[in-house]
């Protein structure tokens, strides 16, 4: 029905799927549709000092499982600093935050980590304070804060960062590139870190990935 069938389905998918059906149908008429893909931006009306304004409500979400099992305080930090740039970016002031985490067993002994991995209860406790460190640092309110606990976590941690970001519509100004625009690169690729993680989580795994 939405011409999808032709491409794999992954959780991605499953995610936004009903939006995707619900926008098909003529049923999200607040959302805002632009090219840019900076976050989920839902028009709404504000109430000013008794003056009605048009707003730009904006979500977003980040995920950052790979740097924060390689360096649970930077991965985590720059999981929620992930998650508030790019609403930042389209123009919004980000002021509310959810964080969501996957752990296995942190009561478990020591001896019982898994081989190459640092130990479930240090990963959850340094993502904690990682998290927080950034949040308390740049002023932002965690409103939901919850993580679970199960074995299928061991493999690969959950670290996900949530926020909410609104702006006056009229601030944003959206144009589309040209020729002849410059374009700055700040900043390099990831190290083992974790800082620039989504360079290194985007990449194929392998034995080797590891050491690099």
């Amino acid at each position: 029905e939405l011409g999808r069938t032709d491409k794999p389905q992954t959780l991605m998918d499953m995610a936004t799927i009903f939006g995707r059906y619900e926008r098909a149908n003529g049923r999200l008429d607040d959302m805002e549709v632009s090219d840019e893909i900076n976050a989920c931006s839902v028009e709404i009306e504000v109430d000013v000092d008794g003056v009605k304004e048009p707003w730009l409500l904006m979500f977003k979400n980040e995920t950052h499982n790979h740097p924060t099992e390689i360096e649970p305080f930077g991965g985590a930090a720059t999981c929620i600093g992930g998650a508030i740039r790019d609403p930042l970016s389209g123009r919004s002031y980000v002021y509310q935050a959810m964080r969501i985490s996957g752990a296995g067993d942190i009561t478990q002994p020591l001896t019982a980590t898994r081989p190459g991995k640092l130990p479930q209860q240090i990963i959850s406790k340094t993502a904690a304070h990682g998290y927080s460190s950034y949040g308390n640092q740049i002023g932002l309110a965690t409103t939901y804060v919850r993580e679970y606990f199960h074995p299928g976590f061991v493999a690969k941690r959950m670290e996900l960062g949530a926020v909410v970001g609104a702006a006056p519509k009229e601030n944003v100004v959206r144009e589309k590139p040209v020729a002849g625009d410059v374009v700055i690169l700040l900043g390099g690729k990831t190290g083992r870190d974790g800082i620039g993680g989504a360079t290194g989580s985007s990449k194929v795994q392998t034995v080797e990935s590891v050491e690099t």
